[in-house]
């Protein structure tokens, strides 16, 4: 299990070279451009939402087939109604598997039932998000365990950072009608997982320090970025 210490009301000031990294980008583009919602543009905002909602009533454009599409598809989702259960243990394989498998879905479900307003869609992809936010240990979390072998534990960060967009999208889109106790649940779990991320890092660093930058590095950058993103928001 990894640990996670907060200074001052700082959660991620222990992040060493791979926060700084992250804060200077934050700071230029919080600085550099005004954004909507007061924060970056990464995720569905409210006036996103309303341009999406016009773009798409337009019959036969690129993004009414392409709704149309992604419609089809969280029907399926909601009708089959099978989400694999929150994975604790320390298989990456299995982890991304369930993980992907289900964030992918309540993904679609929560774009469409923002989109349309399906209170059923949006109930269902909280309830599976908050599945996995409350279990403990964390999703994800076991994953560093150091007995496993080097390259997975390497392997670990970019496992997590290829999917947690997925997490923080659909928490985006239903954190309007979420309590201050589930978001809190959330934000807790996204705070493990950028944990995770970062001691995978560092692991990373140590046994491949001459190698020099790699894709890898990029992704764990990634994972950090968005986690940041979500909850100092």
């Amino acid at each position: 299990m990894v640990s996670l210490k907060s200074h001052q009301g700082k959660t991620f000031t222990h992040f060493n070279s791979l926060l700084q990294i992250c804060d200077t980008f934050w700071t230029y583009v919080v600085n550099r451009y005004e954004l909507r919602d007061n924060i970056p543009n990464l995720w569905m905002t409210s006036a996103a939402l309303a341009e999406i909602r016009i773009a798409i009533s337009k019959p036969n454009s690129m993004h009414d087939t392409a709704y149309t599409k992604i419609q089809v598809l969280a029907k399926q989702i909601f009708e089959t109604g099978h989400f694999p259960k929150p994975y604790c243990g320390k298989d990456n394989n299995i982890f991304i598997r369930d993980a992907s498998t289900t964030f992918n879905s309540i993904l679609y479900l929560s774009v469409v039932g923002a989109i349309s307003s399906n209170e059923a869609y949006l109930s269902t992809s909280k309830q599976v998000l908050l599945s996995w936010a409350m279990t403990l240990p964390p999703p994800g979390t076991m994953l560093i365990d150091e007995s496993h072998p080097a390259k997975l534990l390497t392997a670990t960060g970019l496992t997590i950072s290829r999917f947690i967009d997925r997490i923080i999208e659909t928490y985006r889109i239903l954190s309007a009608s979420m309590t201050n106790t589930e978001i809190f649940f959330v934000k807790r779990w996204l705070i493990a997982l950028g944990a995770t991320i970062k001691a995978s890092h560092d692991f990373w660093l140590r046994l491949y320090q001459l190698a020099g930058p790699q894709h890898i590095l990029s992704w764990h950058i990634f994972g950090t970025l968005f986690v940041f993103s979500a909850i100092e928001n």
